[in-house]
């Protein structure tokens, strides 16, 4: 399993920037390693490498052209991070 960095701007006071929530899990501001694992799941870890949350990730079958990491936002299905066909949704989280 290959695990990625994701960095969650610190500046909250800026007007449009808040804590992200990830599959209705929600995440400070801060850095954090990610990745997609067995079973179906994302793993979120603080830089230490210990656990923070697992969620479910969805597969999605009707990507044409997937790709090993990227993410997509269409006003129907929201903002997904996927890795490939699996994917976690993505948004900002309520203050």
């Amino acid at each position: 399993v290959a695990l990625m960095l994701l960095s969650v701007p610190r500046i909250c006071a800026v007007p449009g920037m808040a804590p992200l929530t990830i599959a209705g899990q929600r995440l400070q501001p801060g850095a954090y390693g990610f990745g997609f694992i067995a079973g179906n799941k994302m793993v979120v870890m603080d830089i230490g490498g210990n656990e923070i949350f697992r969620v479910a990730t969805t597969h999605d079958e009707s990507i044409a052209r997937p790709t090993p990491l990227q993410i997509l936002s269409d006003a129907t299905s929201g903002t997904r991070l996927y890795l490939g066909r699996d994917f976690v949704p993505l948004s900002p989280a309520v203050r």
